[in-house]
This record gives C-alpha cells, sequence and structure tokens, in this order.
C-alpha cells in the first residue's frame, strides 16, 4: 500500500470517527431534552390535573351554595308572609308554624357551606325575623304596634338587602 492511500484510508477513519463522535454527543443532548421535555410535560399535566381539581371544587361548591342559599331565601319568604299574616290577621298567629320554620331556616349544610360575613348576615336577619315575630306576638293592636312593626319590618328589609349583597359577592354574581 502506498502512502497516498494510507492516508486517505486514515482520513476516512478520521472523519467516520468524527461523525460517530458527532453523533453521539448529539444523541447525549437529545436525550437529556427529551428526558427534561417529558419530565417538564409531566408537571405541566399534574398541575393541569391541580387546577381542574381545584376548579371542579370550586364549581361544586358553589352549586350546594346556591341550592342552601336558595333553601334558606325560600323558607325566609316563607317565615315573612306568614308574619305579615300574623300581623294583618293576629287571631291567625301560629306560633308553632313559625318556631318551626324558623328552626328549619339554618340548616346544617348551609352553616357548613357559608363564610363567615354571610353567617353573620344570616344571623342578623334572623334577629330581624325574631323582631317582627315579637312585635307581631306581644304588642297589643294600635298605634304603638304598627309603628314598632314598620320599624322591625324596616330593619328586616335592610337586613335582607345586606345579607343578600353578600350572597351575592359569595356567588360572584356581584351586579
Amino acid at each position: 500500500m502506498d502512502q497516498e492511500t494510507i492516508r486517505l484510508i486514515v482520513v476516512a477513519l478520521g472523519a467516520v470517527i468524527a461523525s460517530l463522535s458527532a453523533q453521539l454527543i448529539a444523541g447525549a443532548f437529545s436525550s437529556q431534552n427529551t428526558a427534561a421535555t417529558i419530565a417538564a410535560t409531566r408537571e405541566a399535566a399534574e398541575a393541569q390535573r391541580e387546577a381542574d381539581r381545584d376548579t371542579e371544587h370550586d364549581r361544586w361548591l358553589r352549586d350546594r351554595k346556591v341550592v342552601a342559599y336558595a333553601n334558606f331565601m325560600s323558607q325566609l319568604k316563607e317565615i315573612d308572609l306568614l308574619i305579615q299574616d300574623t300581623h294583618k290577621f293576629p287571631e291567625m298567629a301560629n306560633d308553632e308554624k313559625l318556631s318551626e320554620l324558623l328552626a328549619k331556616l339554618t340548616s346544617d349544610e348551609l352553616m357548613l357551606l357559608i363564610p363567615k360575613k354571610v353567617e353573620s348576615g344570616i344571623m342578623d336577619i334572623i334577629f330581624a325575623v325574631r323582631a317582627m315575630i315579637a312585635v307581631t306576638l306581644q304588642h297589643p293592636a294600635g298605634e304603638e304596634r304598627l309603628a314598632a312593626y314598620e320599624a322591625a319590618a324596616q330593619n328586616f328589609a335592610t337586613q335582607y338587602n345586606a345579607l343578600r349583597t353578600c350572597i351575592r359577592k359569595d356567588l360572584g354574581a356581584e351586579d
């Protein structure tokens, strides 16, 4: 073999070795990049699952609150109508029915789901309802009773509007 052939073989082997080395290095970097991409994708998927769980839980909680609030407001309206009837027609007073409705007003589910601010509003409205009941059942008929009832009814309306605002804020349905 002459010198020229040996030189060509050495150059060719050097090129093959350089090419293989470059491919091995590129493969190593590619492998690291692939592993990093897989890990990042896995982390992103886990973060998305967590976000979806949180969103789903928030929706579930809001739906439960809507039902509890709707039941509360419905019962509150029933109590208000009964108090108004009792005020207009004292002979129809039904203390037992009012007591039963008041007892059902704050269900355990409602009290477990609501934030403190709404709970405070509910307690305020219950006191306002009790004040209306007290005026209706304890004051003798006349101007004094009418004035006391009007004041209690006005307080009830104020507390009702404040509670409605709190509930709307809690549900994210602000105007």
